[in-house]
């Protein structure tokens, strides 16, 4: 009997990995209404007891599913993905699984939905963060059914997932008590007709936005560089970094002259900049003899920076990310950035702010300093890269376009990528390098992203990617072209600019925040519903 009862669990567990790793795996995403019922069915069945561990199996294994491929560029990434995945939302699920067992059903599924959105909220704006899979992004590759997260952002798709699985499950056990068993006919009566009902409303209502959206007539003309240069075998030691530009300017100058924005990839340049003396560069100097071709363009592209600080008497970091060696008689920082070139002598630039954890960054290094040497930087550099509070928009001189250089992982976070938007950024950039994952599912998944980056704040977007892929992106989230992967290639459209802001883009996440603080009160009554319960008692 016991093995039995074991399998049924392991079932359980294999069905919540099998549907929630669908849509990231490019299949449906409608499964994400029905993720949560097996393991919600589980612990109906063992009465709580024993749930935690059997929810902690399924959340590895949907890790494991859908971010694998990130052990391409290192290999115990995947392994420590899971580990802080478990740390974080398994703590969430053993202290719902306490609530479950000891209050009423609407209260710990209150606790369920605003505390999984509360967790999801942290992980995004944590110093520990990898949001990967935060549950709205489960829509990123068909955002037709999600036109609606111009007011919610990803974590509304967040709330719409929870909201549905818990519907879906109370209906099946209403069925169940009454003909005593689960069959078609019972999951086809009136039960079913709320989760239905709230499942398509959105859908069709995005889908009417999503046929009927019109963008305003502001053309601007992009030219996108997708170079397809292997990072492991060209990018760090393979080509040297003048066969690399050669690659992109030869590129680049296949592009029409009346073209507004070139855009290259994160890092595409790496020539020892350092901004003290910035404008003195030979690469920006080939840069800006290249622009005299394109007096009226800006030319946007990826670069490792320096800065340099004098070393002081007091031997104080002037940050906490610079570096120094013994042999070195200054500071330094390092910094991944996105520069804007023209003709003029000034070159603006903006430093990537939203780090991969453990790959360009380590958490809590201001106050525990020596961990960031143990940052392991894609690109060979070892330590952490330094950062800025404010999104720098780049201001073209020759019109009234505005454009936000969003750089790799910084596409992931929607309400931090709306900041370049708030900042007055009418188009939208994204460049990366998403070859470190080679020809996996992580590559179109973050690809997908970024049409949900374009519907929450309506701004069309260039995306030139090193490799994998780079796409031109409507206000719609509709990839309208793209290049393909392992592909040289320079892609030339045209994409609208637009002023006007969204509700997301004016308030970003706050879903995740009333949902936290309903978290907080929820908690605080629970422990107040116990405490009269037992004075009763007594």
């Amino acid at each position: 009997m016991y093995s039995g009862k074991l399998k049924i669990d392991i079932i359980c567990v294999v069905l919540f990995a099998l549907f929630a790793s669908l849509a990231w795996l490019n299949i449906t995403p409608l499964t994400l209404f029905v993720m949560f019922v097996p393991l919600l069915f589980l612990q109906r069945r063992r009465g709580g007891k024993r749930a935690v561990p059997f929810a902690l199996l399924a959340f590895s294994l949907w890790n494991l599913a859908t971010t694998w491929s990130v052990g391409y560029a290192f290999t115990a990434a995947p392994l420590a993905i899971v580990l802080v995945y478990l740390a974080i939302f398994g703590s969430f699920f053993a202290l719902y699984n306490k609530v479950w067992r000891k209050a009423t059903r609407p209260l710990a599924y209150t606790l369920l939905v605003t505390g999984w959105i509360a967790a999801e909220y942290l992980y995004i704006t944590g110093e520990v963060s990898f949001p990967w899979l935060t549950l709205g992004n489960g829509f990123a590759m068909t955002p037709y059914l999600v036109q609606w997260y111009e007011y919610t952002g990803v974590l509304g798709g967040s709330l719409w997932v929870l909201i549905i699985n818990i519907l879906i499950f109370e209906s099946l056990i209403k069925i169940e008590k009454i003909d005593g068993k689960l069959s078609i006919k019972g999951v086809l009566s009136k039960y079913m007709i709320a989760p239905l009902v709230l499942v398509l409303v959105p859908m069709v209502y995005s889908l009417v936005v999503y046929l009927t959206y019109t963008e305003g007539v502001a053309p601007v003309e992009v030219a996108i560089i997708q170079p397809n240069i292997d990072p492991y075998n060209e990018k760090f030691g393979g080509l040297t970094q003048e066969e690399q530009e050669d690659i992109i300017f030869n590129l680049a100058a296949k592009a029409p002259s009346t073209v507004d924005y070139f855009i290259a990839p994160e890092t595409a340049l790496d020539n020892s900049f350092w901004l003290n003396s910035l404008t003195y560069n030979s690469t920006i100097g080939r840069v800006k003899t290249f622009m005299s071709s394109y007096p009226s363009a800006e030319f946007i592209t990826g670069a490792v920076l320096r800065k340099h600080y004098p070393k002081g008497d007091d031997g104080v970091k002037p940050t906490f990310t610079a570096r120094t060696s013994d042999r070195l008689s200054y500071y330094y920082d390092v910094y991944n950035s996105a520069l804007s070139i023209d003709t003029a002598s000034a070159v603006e630039y903006y430093h990537k702010s939203y780090l991969v954890t453990g790959a360009e960054t380590m958490p809590y290094q201001e106050e525990f300093p020596f961990i960031s040497e143990f940052a392991l930087d894609l690109g060979g550099e070892v330590g952490s890269y330094g950062r800025q509070i404010d999104r720098t928009v780049f201001h073209n001189k020759n019109s009234d376009v505005s454009i936000g250089a969003a750089i790799c992982f910084e596409s992931i976070n929607g309400e931090f990528y709306s900041e370049f938007v708030r900042n007055g950024a009418n188009v939208m950039a994204i460049i990366t390098n998403d070859g470190w994952w080679r020809d996996t599912p992580t590559h179109r998944q973050h690809l997908s992203y970024a049409s949900l980056r374009a519907i929450e704040n309506r701004r069309s977007i260039a995306r030139s990617a090193n490799t994998g892929v780079s796409a031109i992106i409507d206000q719609r989230g509709k990839i309208v072209d793209r290049a393909e992967w392992d592909e040289s290639k320079l892609l030339v459209g045209e994409i609208n600019s637009n002023a006007e802001l969204t509700v997301y883009t004016k308030y970003g996440d706050y879903i995740g925040r009333v949902c936290s603080y309903i978290f907080i009160l929820t908690i605080l009554y629970f422990i107040s519903y116990r405490y009269k319960k037992r004075s009763h008692l007594n």
